[in-house]
C-alpha cells in the first residue's frame, strides 16, 4: 500500500473530542471528479496524547494510542467487475500465482484455497490463506510453500479465490522442477 498526501478529500470537523462510550459523525467529502475507474483514499483517525499527562511525565512511561485507517472508494458511473488467476508457476517447492483484479472497481477477495491433486484426482496437499481487498487493476502475490513429501505426489494444482460472491478457479499442471 502505497500512501500519499492529497487535498482530494475533505472532512469536518478536523479535531474532535470522544469520551468513552460516545459517538462522533465525521462528514466527509470529495473535490475530486468521478472518472471511469474507482479512486481509493484512506482516512486516518489518531488517538493524541493527552495535554495534562504530555506535560508532567516524570521517567519512563508508555503510553499505547489508538489509529485507524479508514478506506474512502469514489466509484465510477459504470461498474465493471472481474477478476482472475494469473501469473501461476510452480518451481522449487513453492506455487506463486497472483489474483488480479480486471473490474474498475475494487473487490473483495474473501480467502483462497490451494490444492494438490495426485494423477488419479486425489488430493495431496491443501492450504488456506486470507484475502484483502484488491483495488481496481490492482494484484495480490501469493507464494505457498510445498512440502517436497507431498510435492512428488502432485500432478496439478487446482487454485481456487473466492472473491465477493464468486469463486475463480485455474489449475496449473506439474512438472519435475516444481518440486526442490
Amino acid at each position: 500500500m502505497q500512501l500519499t498526501p492529497t487535498r482530494d478529500i475533505v472532512f469536518f470537523p478536523t479535531v474532535l473530542s470522544v469520551e468513552p462510550g460516545e459517538e462522533r459523525k465525521v462528514r466527509i467529502g470529495a473535490t475530486a471528479a468521478f472518472g471511469s475507474i474507482e479512486k481509493a483514499y484512506r482516512i486516518f483517525f489518531e488517538e493524541l496524547p493527552e495535554i495534562e499527562k504530555a506535560a508532567s511525565s516524570r521517567g519512563s512511561e508508555l503510553q499505547i494510542r489508538t489509529r485507524m485507517g479508514i478506506p474512502i472508494f469514489l466509484q465510477p458511473k459504470e461498474l465493471e467487475r472481474g477478476s482472475r488467476v494469473d501469473a501461476m508457476a510452480a518451481r522449487a517447492g513453492i506455487l506463486r500465482f497472483s489474483v488480479r483484479n480486471t473490474g474498475n472497481v475494487h473487490v473483495n477477495l474473501r480467502g483462497i484455497r490451494v490444492k494438490g491433486l495426485g494423477l488419479m484426482g486425489d488430493e495431496q496437499f491443501e492450504r488456506e490463506s486470507d484475502g484483502w481487498y484488491v483495488l481496481a487493476g490492482g494484484s495480490r502475490d501469493y507464494e505457498i510453500e510445498i512440502p517436497e513429501r507431498q510435492c512428488v505426489g502432485i500432478a496439478r494444482y487446482v487454485i481456487e479465490a473466492q472473491v465477493d460472491e464468486n469463486t475463480v478457479r485455474e489449475n496449473l499442471e506439474s512438472s519435475a522442477a516444481s518440486c526442490r
